[in-house]
């Protein structure tokens, strides 16, 4: 079942300057660093405390990646949505430095989507 939106991620060309910008100025945290699996590129997640909405930002190219969601069952739900025709050849991968379970699926028209089943302390939840 899918519970709810979980982050959004954007490519930046500067991953240090937009940190600082929506850290110090904007009033975001950081919750942690780490790499973005697909292209080895440095990425920062980032929370606004009040509403608890989570940006991911990635090092490269300015470009939209993700809308990523948490879900009760990883294997489930990218099973479900390959029957409604996402493409979800990538697989369930487990993100150790976010302690969770992860699967992209690609749409013909359309962003690429997250699937997300953090575990209970996940630093990223």
């Amino acid at each position: 079942m899918i519970e709810g939106l979980d982050h959004v991620a954007y490519a930046v060309s500067d991953l240090e300057a937009q940190v600082e910008l929506l850290t110090r100025q904007l009033g975001l945290e950081l919750v942690r660093r780490g790499t973005f699996r697909p292209t080895g590129a440095p990425l920062a997640l980032l929370r606004e405390p009040r509403s608890g909405l989570k940006l991911e930002l990635v090092e490269g190219e300015p470009a939209f990646l993700h809308l990523a969601f948490a879900v009760d069952d990883v294997a489930a739900e990218r099973a479900r949505l390959g029957r409604e025709g996402l493409d979800g050849s990538a697989g369930v991968v487990r993100i150790e430095a976010a302690q969770a379970e992860s699967a992209l699926l690609t749409q013909a028209d359309g962003p690429a989507l997250q699937l997300l089943r953090y575990d209970a302390g996940s630093p990223d939840a």
